[in-house]
């Protein structure tokens, strides 16, 4: 049964008469039929069992190149032996991979089958597949596929490898992916054979379908003037690409910038896109501050040798807010000449490249080395004070070279006597460069500097009794350490606490800096200066009295004395709060106008603390009379009111009268200056009413003293 619903999907292969043969098959069964019923006894009864081991030992040792080639053999073969057989039919399983065919004997008038089924059998053949791999690995060098997709072109390889009948597995493993090369291992079912591995390797075709977005973006980004500047640029673009056979441009409305592209390719370039229609963007030109910022950059001198220079190049174009970026490439490296090519961003356009030649700066390495030789050689032998010294020969010698702009040293020690001095060079940027640091060897004196900067930290960090003791440290310190000959020139500031002095070294050691000034900690208080104070007595004025907060240290819990040099105008005392030293100042008496005290303030025992202040006190006259409250003028006359003034200084002070209104009129008469003895004149000018007055005034500097009323009467 398996047998026959397999034949049910079988092709047939018939000789080339097979189509007269099939018809005849059929008339001739027809007839066989009709006479078998009048003549069964005619008919031979036989089985397949001879024709199933002739077929058998005819296919044993052959073998074919497709199971297709092995059922045209059988059908064509015409000698057979075996009883009853006129000729054979061989059919193709259509739904098996096996490499079998199905044979079905026709016979010869007389015969018949002994069983039902007995007419149609299956044989086994041998295949070798070599042709048909071969043939099918030719049509698929003249497949395409993309060679920027592998994973896809394995793909449909293996598949197309799979349709030979008879391959059960394929793996395909990529010798070279840029050019296609591929090697296949094959395995093949019972009974087919082929080669095991296979190299081969199929045509590269380029998808240009990321080169057409990506000038069609490109053209999006470009401004145009008109539209034949936009059509010309257009079939440029798309010219370029590479693989691009011809492009033809039509508008489909150009009033909307409107635009279709038709295009054709070389044989080893496909896309999809063959037809590209879009619309443009109108943008806007910054073509003008593009040329200005190159014409900037391209007038402008720069180090070749520098690793940098594309950067420095595209740099000043990084600031814009028009451009995406900026390219650099090398039109001609010898020649110095370059090229800058601009992709802007969408909404502007401008000038795609821009090519100029490189302004080198000028090297003056050599010519800085040859100065430190020349100096090196003029100073052979020479053993320095100190690195100072070498220093400023250096710098005199190396700012003379053109382009060299700031130098800067720093020294170290090699051995006892040689030292590196290492030299920092900045260059005029705009039109020079160099190397950034140079060296030379000297001899100098072993320099002590650190050794006696070392004493001045064990200097600061102790106590002395007083600046005497502090000088007498130095003088006796100091000459111990080695190459110090002696101290001189040692003094002191009693403000400052500094001791002054200079070192002098013997002659195989220096110091670059010898004159030095260190500041004492003395055990002795300090007051930190005091400001002038000033107290008044105006206007009956408060400011009689002040307090001072002192600065200072170590003077908490300590006395302090003062001296002035008037007695009897102030007083002075001390007193502590929240640790703060404090003075409280105090007017004893008015004065006539205006007295200085000089008060000398310090520590008790200690007259290095000393400090000295002013005080001022500002007095004011004060005004004594016997004359009643209310003075009675007769019109035209004159009234004398007679008062004492003490604290007034008439040399240095005005003394001075005024009046309420124009009824009187006032001045002052001087009756006896020594004793303080004045009068106020009170003239009546006109009566008054009834109950009418006015005040007269005696006044001091402009400011009212005394006020008397007056009353004017006829």
């Amino acid at each position: 049964m398996k047998k026959l619903l397999q034949l049910l999907t079988v092709v047939t292969i018939l000789p080339t008469v097979s189509m007269a043969a099939v018809s005849c098959d059929v008339s001739f069964k027809s007839k066989e039929k009709s006479e078998n019923k009048t003549t069964e006894t005619s008919t031979k009864r036989i089985k397949n069992t001879e024709l199933k081991l002739e077929v058998e030992s005819l296919l044993k040792d052959k073998t074919f190149n497709s199971v297709q080639e092995a059922a045209e053999f059988i059908a064509t073969y015409k000698d057979w032996k075996a009883e009853g057989v006129l000729r054979v039919q061989a059919s193709i399983f259509t739904e098996t991979d096996a490499a079998s065919i199905a044979i079905t004997p026709i016979l010869k008038e007389g015969y018949e089958w002994l069983d039902t089924y007995g007419n149609v059998f299956e044989v086994y053949i041998k295949v070798d597949l070599n042709n048909e791999i071969n043939k099918k690995i030719e049509e698929i060098k003249n497949n395409k596929y993309d060679e920027k997709n592998l994973e896809s072109a394995k793909t449909e390889i293996i598949q197309e490898i799979k349709k030979i009948k008879g391959i059960s597995s394929v793996e395909l493993n990529w010798t070279d992916e840029n050019l296609l090369k591929y090697s296949l291992k094959l395995v093949y079912k019972q009974n087919f054979s082929g080669p095991e591995v296979v190299n081969s390797e199929t045509k590269t075709y380029t998808n240009l379908k990321e080169a057409i977005s990506s000038v069609k973006s490109k053209i999006q980004e470009k401004g145009y003037s008109t539209n034949d500047d936009a059509k010309s640029t257009i079939i440029r673009l798309y010219n370029n690409i590479e693989g691009v056979k011809d492009v033809t441009f039509e508008w489909e409305n150009s009033v909307n910038y409107k635009y279709r592209v038709n295009l054709t390719f070389e044989s080893t370039y496909y896309s999809d896109d063959t037809n590209v229609s879009d619309s443009l963007v109108k943008n806007e030109s910054v073509g003008k501050e593009v040329e200005q910022i190159f014409e900037v950059v391209k007038n402008k001198k720069y180090n070749i040798a520098d690793e940098n220079i594309e950067e420095e190049l595209i740099k000043p174009f990084n600031s814009t807010n028009y451009l995406e970026s900026v390219k650099f490439s090398w039109l001609s490296q010898p020649n110095n000449t370059y090229k800058l090519t601009f992709n802007y961003k969408k909404g502007y356009f401008g000038p795609e490249t821009l090519s100029a030649k490189i302004l080198p700066k000028m090297d003056i390495t050599d010519m800085i080395k040859g100065a430190i030789t020349n100096i090196e050689f003029e100073n052979k032998g020479v053993v320095y004070e100190n690195a100072l010294k070498v220093q400023e020969i250096f710098s005199k010698n190396l700012k003379q070279i053109k382009g060299v702009q700031t130098l800067d040293f720093s020294t170290n020690a090699n051995n006892d006597n040689t030292y590196k001095l290492s030299i920092k060079v900045s260059y005029d940027d705009e039109n020079y460069f160099g190397n950034k640091t140079f060296e030379s060897n000297f001899e100098m004196k072993k320099p002590i500097d650190d050794n006696v900067l070392k004493q001045k930290s064990i200097f600061e960090n102790q106590e002395f009794k007083n600046l005497d003791a502090a000088k007498e440290y130095i003088s006796n310190t100091l000459p111990k350490i080695e190459g110090v000959k002696e101290i001189v020139n040692i003094t002191s500031d009693s403000e400052t606490k500094n001791v002054k002095f200079t070192v002098i070294t013997d002659e195989l050691h220096s110091m670059q800096y010898n004159v030095l000034e260190w500041k004492a900690d003395l055990k002795f208080s300090e007051i930190k200066p005091i400001d002038n104070q000033e107290l008044s007595w105006v206007n009956g004025s408060q400011k009689k009295y002040q307090d001072i907060k002192l600065s200072g240290y170590k003077l908490i819990g300590k006395d302090l004395t003062f001296k002035t040099d008037v007695d009897n105008l102030i007083s002075i005392t001390e007193y502590e709060k929240n640790n703060n030293k404090y003075l409280s100042i105090q007017s004893l008496t008015n004065v006539a106008g205006v007295k200085t005290v000089k008060v000398d303030v310090q520590v008790y025992g200690q007259p290095e603390s000393q400090v000295s202040f002013e005080v001022k006190i500002i007095g004011q006259p004060v005004i004594t009379t016997e004359e009643p409250w209310q003075v009675d003028i007769a019109r035209g006359k004159n009234k004398d009111v007679h008062f004492h003034i003490d604290f007034y200084d008439d040399a240095s002070n005005i003394l001075d009268s005024d009046q309420e209104d124009n009824y009187i009129t006032t001045s002052i008469i001087k009756e006896d200056v020594a004793n303080g003895l004045y009068i106020l004149k009170i003239y009546g000018v006109k009566k008054n009413k009834l109950f009418g007055s006015q005040k007269a005034y005696i006044k001091w500097n402009g400011q009212t003293l005394w006020t008397v009323r007056t009353k004017v009467s006829s």
